[in-house]
C-alpha cells in the first residue's frame, strides 16, 4: 500500500510534507537537513541551534527519520550525490583543518566568556 507523501503521518502531527519533502511545520526545516547532520554531530542543542529549531522540534524531526529510515536514508545519500557532483574542487585538507580549529577555538572562547 503507498500512502500520499501529502497526507500527514497520524504517528508524526508535526511534520508534513509541501512537496519538499518532510519537514517540521511551520518551517523550513526537512527531514533530510536533520538526518545528515545527526550523521556529524553529536550534540543535540547544537543541532537544533544550527536548525533554528527547539530541541523539542529536532526530536519530532528525529521520531520521524526513525520511522521512516530507510526512505529518508536513501534520499539524503542522493541530495549527497547530487552535492559532491555540482562542488567545486575539493579544498585541501590543511584549509579544512584550520577553519575546523577556528571554529573549536571560538566556541572555547564563547563557552569560557559565559562561564565568567
Amino acid at each position: 500500500m503507498t500512502t500520499n507523501p501529502h497526507i500527514p503521518d497520524p504517528r508524526h502531527p508535526r511534520v508534513h510534507d509541501r512537496g519538499r519533502g518532510p519537514e517540521l511545520i511551520g518551517t523550513r526545516v526537512t527531514v533530510y537537513a536533520v538526518d545528515d547532520r545527526v550523521r556529524y554531530m553529536t550534540d543535540e542543542a547544537e543541532i537544533a541551534e544550527s536548525l533554528g529549531i527547539s530541541v523539542d522540534d529536532l526530536s519530532a524531526l528525529t521520531a520521524y527519520i526513525a520511522d521512516h529510515a530507510e526512505a529518508v536514508r536513501a534520499v539524503t545519500l542522493r541530495l549527497d550525490e547530487r552535492d559532491r557532483a555540482n562542488a567545486g574542487p575539493p579544498r585541501p585538507v590543511a584549509e579544512v583543518r584550520r577553519r575546523l580549529e577556528r571554529r573549536a577555538a571560538e566556541r572555547l572562547s564563547t563557552d569560557a566568556a559565559a562561564a565568567r
